[in-house]
């Protein structure tokens, strides 16, 4: 204006902006498009094209005089339009530290204004709620006109606070409104009430001491909705629809639906026939709604319609199982403050299964995809256990003697996995099964094996967890399989399938499972398993195999555990992470044991398990033999010694032959309280090779206790002998004399010149090597006069 300050203006992000103030002198700046500023504003050069009729067209302006630089400064008292084509910048003018000389704003100001508030600190008149506001201030006016609305939205940036206060003009003593925080945007809204135009004064400001001088605010003038009240609401176009909606402007108060009663606008929806209708509203963001409430009504003062979720943001849902028929939607603020609120109404049509009486039929190897629960509303049954969503419903048959497995697979998003409830009925208040989760698969199975004679109907309900209910598309869906089976014989303990040597069987399903294995360490894990039966020779060992198709995750895989019976309280042996078992009988008889096929965690329907069974022939036959002891008057004494660290060194000695031991070739033995150990040419010590004929604690001579010999002639060896050795038992003992054989070849003997009863009792006898180890035991077999031998099977 002319005779004032310089007025600094941005031009605002439209092709055209129709500056309101001719003869302004201008300055032009960039900045980022629709955004309030957090730093000074420091801007790019660009151009500035004055004219006094320019066009919207660039094509037009091209080559027209009066171009000038930024930061260049004119004056152009006969500029009626201020003319720049391009959508990045935005438009400021300066307000005015005085009221009665502040510009006059009229109509719409797309995008930001940018104000400077200056030094000075004013304190304003008190609005309804507070004692005024003191800042540093630009004053603004404008003219409203009657049933029009006055939107200002301002702000500052981090570190500071904006605030807008509007008067009915200056000198006014209070406020016709004040702005409301907004996150870090204040607004006010004040809707005209008189027939006649108002003109009305606004202050925009920077609450308390600050460094920042500049605020950001928009300016709007709205026509007011005619729908202000349930008998005028505006009917919505069908079948979606997507609007803007502003608040306060609504007349009328709707029931409160769980809500805080506000005044609210109102709109007309047309549901078409047979559809699930959703309704719901968010920020000018697309954030859920915090500051806004949207109730639904069958009517003007009808009944609620359905809502999801919670005050402050209530979504409606609601389906129509009848003809065609209007529904009222009401959006209100929340506490007398409103926001921007892009209300959407959306249509899909109604799934029959959203209530039990139009379950989806499952036939025999069912698959269904893209269920989805969010669009469910009938409760899941209480039996299938708390926190569930609303349910989907199914419906199947399950043959006599049949088995049902179900499976409900989540999608990406839904944690944890989908359950589902198999009920007798739709009115049915128990459950006759419920589902199972897979872990980290995501996968849910539910199993039931129709006990009757007559074909039984059956009702499964699908639901997730409630807490992963969210808006229609983005909701947790499932895929469901369901199929139907011959219950497996051997699903019982009771009632094993023999397995023969060298067998496979394939598609062994572990969901025919019934009775979980006892006693074993992964019984809990392995669930519902499968029984066969196998007899194991006398020193023969057992291996099996269970691989699964398609695969399992790293979380789910076939799990073997071999019983001595049903009611065992421990596992002989559990097959390891390959799901490969191992076990050697270490007896003198065969054996007739059970494995049990179960899981590591859940397994889902199509998933089928091959077990392939083998046994290898026992490495030595054990028989028994009179003994004939040899003669050790003359053999070598082996006495004890010790180590550098001071303890018990058993002597060691090469073998005098070649000897093979469990098929594998060793060269030297140890000397050991009551056992030897084999070592082969690169072995110092071993462990895993042991020859024990009376094993134990002993007691004996440390210097002629044990003594050796090589016998020569056509049945070479080498004898040891434990002299007079004395059992460390409780009480003592009567001392035992015995002597174990290496012969030529590899067979061993064990020759019991003298056994004191204690010592037969209690101690270790046997061999034991391979890989994987074998132990060949013969307990109790120490009896003075008896003996033992153990020929390789190949000889």
């Amino acid at each position: 204006m002319r005779g004032a300050a310089a007025a600094t203006a941005y031009v605002a992000p439209s092709p055209i902006v129709r500056h309101p103030l001719p003869g302004l002198r201008v300055r032009v700046y960039a900045a980022s498009p629709m955004r309030a500023p957090s730093t000074s504003v420091g801007l790019p050069s660009l151009a500035l094209l004055a004219c006094a009729a320019c066009s919207g067209d660039p094509a037009k302006n091209a080559g027209h005089a009066g171009v000038v630089h930024a930061d260049a400064g004119i004056t152009d008292a006969g500029v009626a339009d201020a003319v720049l084509n391009r959508e990045d910048v935005s438009m400021a003018l300066e307000g005015s530290a005085r009221c009665d000389v502040a510009p006059v704003l009229a109509g719409e100001y797309p995008g930001w204004i940018y104000a400077d508030v200056g030094t000075a600190t004013a304190t304003l008149p008190a609005c309804a709620g507070d004692d005024g506001a003191s800042g540093s201030i630009a004053w603004l006016r404008t003219t409203v006109a009657p049933g029009m609305a006055l939107h200002v939205r301002a702000a500052v940036g981090a570190g500071a606070r904006a605030f807008v206060r509007l008067y009915a003009g200056c000198g006014a003593a209070t406020c016709l409104a004040r702005s409301a925080p907004a996150e870090d945007i204040d607004e006010l809204w004040w809707l005209n009430p008189d027939p006649v135009a108002r003109e009305v004064a606004y202050a925009v400001g920077i609450t308390g001491p600050s460094e920042r001088r500049t605020v950001a605010f928009q300016h709007e003038l709205r026509a007011v909705p005619s729908s202000r009240t349930c008998a005028t609401a505006a009917t919505l176009p069908t079948p979606t629809y997507e609007a803007w909606n502003y608040f306060p402007e609504g007349a009328e108060t709707p029931a409160p639906c769980g809500a805080p009663a506000q005044p609210a606008l109102w709109y007309r929806v047309r549901v078409p026939a047979h559809t699930f209708m959703t309704a719901h509203g968010t920020t000018a963001d697309g954030v859920p709604l915090f500051r806004s409430t949207l109730r639904a009504f069958t009517a003007c003062g009808g009944a609620c319609l359905p809502s999801r979720g919670t005050y402050p943001s209530l979504d409606v849902e609601w389906i129509n199982d009848g003809p065609a028929t209007d529904v009222v939607l009401a959006l209100s603020p929340n506490e007398g403050e409103g926001q921007p609120v892009r209300l959407a109404v959306g249509f899909t049509p109604a799934l029959a299964n959203l209530a039990c009486a139009g379950a989806v039929a499952l036939g025999e190897a069912t698959a269904l995809i893209d269920q989805d629960p969010t669009r469910a509303l009938a409760p899941m049954p209480a039996c299938a256990g708390p926190n569930l969503s609303p349910a989907l419903f199914y419906r199947a048959v399950i043959p006599a003697g049949r088995t049902l497995v179900a499976t409900a697979r989540r999608n990406f998003r839904a944690r944890p996995a989908p359950t589902l409830a198999l009920l007798a009925s739709c009115d049915a208040s128990a459950c006759l099964a419920t589902s199972t989760e897979g872990g980290d698969d995501g996968v849910a199975t539910l199993r039931y094996a129709n006990p009757g004679a007559a074909d039984l109907p059956v009702v499964i309900a699908g639901a997730v967890e409630a807490a992963l209910r969210g808006p229609l598309t983005e909701g947790p869906r499932f895929a469901l399989s369901a199929t139907t089976a011959a219950p497996a014989t051997n699903r019982r303990c009771a009632a094993p399938v023999a397995l023969a040597d060298g067998s496979t069987l394939t598609g062994q399903r572990i969901l025919d499972g019934l009775d979980v294995p006892r006693g074993c360490a992964g019984a809990t894990a392995a669930g519902p398993s499968l029984y066969y039966s196998v007899t194991v020779g006398p020193g023969a060992a057992l291996d099996m195999s269970a691989t699964d198709t398609p695969a399992g995750s790293d979380s789910c895989r076939p799990r073997l555990s071999l019983l001595d019976g049903c009611e065992a309280t421990a596992c002989l042996a559990e097959s390891d992470a390959a799901g490969i078992l191992h076990w050697a009988n270490p007896g003198a008889a065969a054996r007739t044991l059970l494995v049990a096929l179960g899981a590591t965690a859940s397994v889902s329907a199509d998933q089928r398990v091959t077990l392939v069974t083998t046994s290898r022939r026992p490495p030595y036959r054990v028989s028994p033999i009179a003994a004939a002891c040899d003669d050790m008057r003359t053999a070598e004494p082996l006495p004890l010694g010790t180590d550098y660290l001071g303890q018990t060194a058993y002597p060691r000695r090469t073998l005098p032959f070649a000897f093979t031991f469990f098929g594998e070739a060793v060269s030297a033995f140890t000397a050991n309280p009551g056992y030897l150990t084999l070592t082969t040419a690169t072995e110092e010590r071993s462990f895993t090779r042991v020859v024990a004929p009376l094993q134990m604690s002993l007691l004996f001579d440390r210097n002629r206790g044990m003594r050796t010999r090589v016998v020569d002639g056509l049945f070479r060896h080498v004898t040891v002998e434990w002299t007079d050795a004395a059992p460390v038992v409780a009480g003592g003992g009567a001392p035992s004399t015995f002597q174990a054989w290496l012969v030529e070849g590899g067979a061993v003997e064990f020759h019991y010149c003298s056994v004191g009863p204690e010592a037969g009792a209690v101690a270790s006898i046997g061999i034991r090597g391979g890989r994987p180890p074998v132990a060949i035991d013969r307990p109790g077999a120490a009896v003075t006069g008896a003996g033992l031998r153990f020929t390789p099977s190949g000889e």
